[in-house]
């Protein structure tokens, strides 16, 4: 069954899973609902991608698909700190990727962000890739089996479950 997205307030989900990628802001309180966190309830997924331990992510590149639509990003930084980084993609792709927080550095975190109105389904593909000058550094293909609904202040969203 499809699933058009709506727009309103407060996807915990992704807000958790993001966390390293965007700081979590408190507004104030929602008549009948109490705190409800600043960011905008988002449709969408994260895909975590495992790392190689000896991958030499400098100059690497992302790409990341959801079905047949994929865009690219900007190379990594050639100084990666320690506590992680993250990768550019072109804005108003909804497509935000970074190296986890620290401690969890190993794993790359893509998360797309779709705007109102997109129609999302069972089935849908995410692929992301990892590629450095050519060579395939890391990849994962995870296939949406069904999008929960998150109902949470005034809004309502849906966020991709994977097996």
């Amino acid at each position: 069954m499809p699933f058009s997205s709506s727009s309103g307030r407060g996807d915990r989900a992704l807000a958790c899973l993001a966390a390293a990628l965007t700081p979590l802001i408190i507004t104030p309180a929602v008549p009948g609902c109490g705190v409800c966190p600043a960011i905008g309830c988002s449709n969408g997924a994260t895909v975590s991608v495992a790392i190689p331990d000896d991958a030499d992510l400098r100059g690497a590149t992302v790409t990341a698909c959801f079905n047949d639509t994929c865009v690219g990003s900007d190379p990594f930084p050639v100084f990666i700190p320690a506590g992680g980084t993250g990768v550019a993609f072109p804005d108003g792709s909804g497509v935000h990727a970074g190296l986890g927080p620290p401690g969890m550095t190993d794993h790359l975190i893509v998360t797309w962000w779709f705007p109102s109105g997109t129609v999302l389904r069972a089935g849908d593909r995410y692929y992301v890739n990892v590629d450095s000058y050519g060579n395939l550094v890391a990849d994962r293909e995870a296939t949406a089996v069904a999008y929960d609904k998150v109902e949470i202040c005034d809004g309502a969203c849906y966020t991709a479950r994977f097996p």
